[in-house]
């Protein structure tokens, strides 16, 4: 099986390369170029002109496209917000391109897009068949998946990724969490009753090799969270209890707005219970389900 993976070099990038070789696969990142040429081990993208190396991309199986600009670094000024939405709706078109000059294009192209789909949702169960939501996020979310669609055909199914918090000490979120929480300053977010979306980080291949697998005629988004939802006050509960450290400083809603802006009226007051239908109705069984068992895992290794 012959793969390509956008973003190859990021925190899931690393694990999914890392994952598909250990099973035998061939996988490739695609990398981005300055100048149209080929490159050894990989396939070229020049993004300031949409050029791919088609050749290198013949005979794939699985395109997984997580390549993007970080939305939760710096401040959403207007040209980071352009960046956001380029990098994801631009390169996706980019790549959904080059995919349909193919001879033979990939059984699936997988397009990484976010819970930030559904907007601020309050209580509300957001299963994949429920409306956009409104904000930046949502937006952009829409804008990147039209694009994804794109890739449709009667030979290429497309999954839509809609990614929760990833949860890896050694990146991301969480790992931005574990220095302030382990000084005992850690505290909920505002109320702490907006919901939070996660997924474990190990739990992200296995998923993308089952629908690669065992559930060929999944197609369309796929919610990629643990079945647990909870608020961002047991979020810290927990997280706290497994770091053996008090959790009793909590962050004001007034303070978050002020330091982060719209970013951080999305991104951290903003509530989103997903709930992974898609995947329970397919009969895919969670390797880590729940935040306690999760967290056990995660600092064990």
């Amino acid at each position: 099986m012959k793969i390509l993976i956008s973003g190859a070099s990021g925190l899931l990038g690393s694990q999914l390369k890392r994952f598909f070789k250990e099973s035998g696969a061939q996988v490739f990142p695609i990398t981005r170029v300055v100048a149209n040429g080929s490159i050894t081990n990989g396939v070229a993208w020049n993004p300031s002109t949409g050029w791919f190396d088609c050749q290198a991309m013949e005979g794939t199986d699985t395109v997984i496209h997580l390549a993007g600009e970080n939305v939760a670094t710096g401040p959403w000024t207007k040209r980071k917000k352009a960046r956001i939405h380029s990098s994801r709706v631009q390169g996706t078109g980019q790549l959904v391109s080059a995919i349909s000059q193919l001879k033979n294009p990939p059984k699936t192209f997988f397009c990484a897009s976010a819970t930030g789909f559904y907007g601020n949702t309050g209580e509300v169960e957001c299963r994949e068949t429920h409306t956009a939501g409104k904000g930046f996020l949502a937006s952009v979310c829409v804008d990147w998946e039209r694009e994804a669609q794109k890739a449709r055909t009667d030979s290429t199914r497309v999954v839509l990724l809609r990614f929760g918090v990833i949860l890896d000490p050694s990146g991301g979120a969480l790992k931005k969490m574990l220095l302030p929480f382990r000084l005992g300053l850690g505290g909920r977010i505002g109320s702490g009753k907006q919901y939070f979306p996660w997924i474990a980080a190990p739990e992200i291949p296995r998923i993308i090799d089952s629908l690669i697998h065992h559930y060929p005629n999944l197609s369309g988004p796929v919610n990629m969270v643990a079945p647990q939802a909870v608020t961002n006050a047991i979020f810290t509960k927990t997280l706290a209890r497994h770091l053996k450290r008090p959790a009793l400083i909590p962050v004001p809603e007034l303070a978050v707005k002020a330091l982060f802006g719209e970013m951080g009226k999305e991104m951290f007051l903003g509530s989103c219970q997903a709930i992974p239908s898609a995947l329970e109705q397919a009969g895919y069984s969670f390797a880590y389900p729940n935040l306690d068992a999760t967290f056990q895992s995660l600092f064990q290794t």
